[in-house]
């Protein structure tokens, strides 16, 4: 039961951030394009293509374990995704492959501590050795229990 005047406590479900509703470029230069093979019809990327080009959502979740769920674009030149949350690195996410591939979803198990409002995110800080770039290419991005 919720009492009247009380806010239900936000959860993983309602959690979706289109690539492009980002709150800061903390390095790098990235740009979106139109791109109607992609899902949602938008790429996302570092257009500056250097190492450690990273980008930041603000976003407001309960705290526990979930999935974080990454719409992206593997390829060649592709980086991986170093994934932090409020500042503690949670992981990488491979997003190299031989050929360009849209339309692939990378999951990444995540910690949340605390409620409230929280900072994630992703940083070009890998790569696989085969890798000839340093391009991060997605489209958007939600956590699920």
């Amino acid at each position: 039961m919720v009492k009247i005047g009380k806010k239900a406590p936000p959860t993983a479900y309602n959690e979706f951030k289109a690539s492009l509703a980002y709150n800061s470029i903390v390095q790098g230069t990235w740009i979106c394009v139109a791109d109607y093979q992609s899902q949602l019809c938008i790429s996302f990327y570092n257009s500056s293509q250097a190492q450690n080009d990273e980008i930041s959502y603000k976003f407001s979740c309960k705290a526990g374990s979930f999935t974080l769920c990454v719409l992206l674009e593997t390829g060649p030149d592709r980086a991986n995704m170093q994934v932090s949350i409020d500042g503690a690195v949670q992981g990488t996410i491979d997003c190299y492959s031989g050929s360009a591939t849209r339309n692939v979803v990378k999951t990444l198990a995540v910690t949340i501590v605390g409620d409230g409002e929280h900072t994630l995110n992703f940083k070009g800080a890998t790569r696989d050795p085969s890798s000839t770039g340093w391009y991060m290419v997605f489209t958007a991005w939600w956590l699920r229990d």
